[in-house]
């Protein structure tokens, strides 16, 4: 009998239907990266081989999904088809011995994309290239010090370096971020040393200033980072702790007026709600996230001036596996259900 069950891997790389790089950030591969060098807990706990995903939209048209796991829960290889069952994409995952991501190879249309990956002694990815075609179209080399901190950041195309970003470190703390364009000039500087109060700081049109400090208030840490520009702008990040256990129980974002702009709150280290506000602290809109007891997320919400305009939702078996995902939008314009089965195990 066939059971269903969760496809982390199904959002994770729905990006994966198209192999071209263009107009990708830096962000996009290190996101990739991130995702696929962790195992599927889910496909590893119940000894999952190969799955198959149907996305099902709301006139019952079908796109379909196959995909093979190790006996460890890594995503080695997968297959798109679509509503009329035409291949349109298919890749392969390759690990080393020591379970890290080292290949993505990802077939679409006419174009075949390989991504390669390297690594610090410290287990941390120092090197990522991608290929399409064979030609290379983008890279970014990462260096570490004896400490396996990050101390420089590049990133090269076709035509050579595009930047760098160089890290400087004293007395255990990181003091000084500078990020420098292809032909060397300096186009963003962020200061985290942090001068005594009211010494005077100027600033050039690159630079910002950040400092950090601690406090208590009300039975909570409250961490506070501000940042000052150019224009003597200062903007706040503010992360509040359960000063019991030290979970995190919100972070709020302010401008430079004091106003809240983007605020998170947490609820046993799991988001809740997202909210944002306009320059006069009025709400835009807000994100809402459910879990079951066991941190299972089951529902997220997306309220614009009140109304409901997005929702997620997910349903579990008593094995804690998810048997079905709906997406809907407003009106039921765009509405999806994803469901996926287990064809062979170990």
């Amino acid at each position: 009998m066939k059971t269903l069950v969760l496809s982390i891997t199904a959002l994770l790389l729905t990006y994966q239907l198209t192999a071209q790089s263009k107009n990708r950030s830096p962000y996009f591969y290190e996101m990739e990266h991130s995702g696929l060098s962790k195992p599927n807990e889910i496909a590893k706990a119940n000894k999952i081989k190969k799955t198959l995903g149907t996305a099902i939209d709301k006139n019952g048209s079908r796109a379909v999904r196959i995909e093979f796991f190790d006996k460890n829960g890594y995503l080695i290889s997968g297959e798109n088809f679509s509503k009329k069952g035409k291949k349109i994409s298919s890749f392969v995952n390759k690990y080393n011995n020591e379970n890290q991501l080292i290949q993505i190879k990802l077939i679409a249309d006419k174009t075949t994309r390989i991504t390669k990956y390297e690594y610090h002694s410290s287990g941390k990815m120092n090197k990522l290239d991608v290929y399409e075609n064979d030609v290379f179209q983008y890279g970014i080399t990462k260096q570490y010090d004896k400490e396996n901190r990050l101390i420089e950041s590049s990133s090269t195309n076709k035509k050579g370096l595009v930047s760098k970003t160089v890290y400087t470190f004293d007395e255990g703390k990181m003091i000084l971020s500078e990020t420098f364009n292809g032909k060397g000039k300096l186009i963003r500087r962020f200061d985290y040393s942090c001068s005594q109060e009211g010494e005077v700081v100027a600033l050039s049109k690159v630079e910002k200033k950040v400092c950090s400090f601690d406090a208590f208030e009300d039975g909570y840490l409250i961490k506070i980072r501000e940042t000052l520009d150019s224009k003597g702008n200062m903007s706040r990040v503010i992360d509040k702790f359960s000063a019991s256990d030290t979970s995190l129980v919100e972070t709020k974002y302010q401008n430079d007026n004091g106003n809240t702009s983007f605020l998170v709150k947490f609820q046993n280290n799991l988001e809740t709600e997202r909210t944002w506000y306009n320059n006069k602290g009025l709400e835009i809109s807000k994100w809402i996230y459910m879990y079951n007891e066991t941190g299972q997320k089951t529902l997220v919400q997306r309220w614009s001036k009140g109304v409901l305009s997005y929702e997620n939702r997910w349903i579990y078996n008593e094995f804690g596996l998810c048997i079905r995902t709906e997406y809907s939008s407003a009106k039921q314009k765009n509405y999806l259900v994803y469901e996926t089965e287990v064809l062979e195990r170990y």
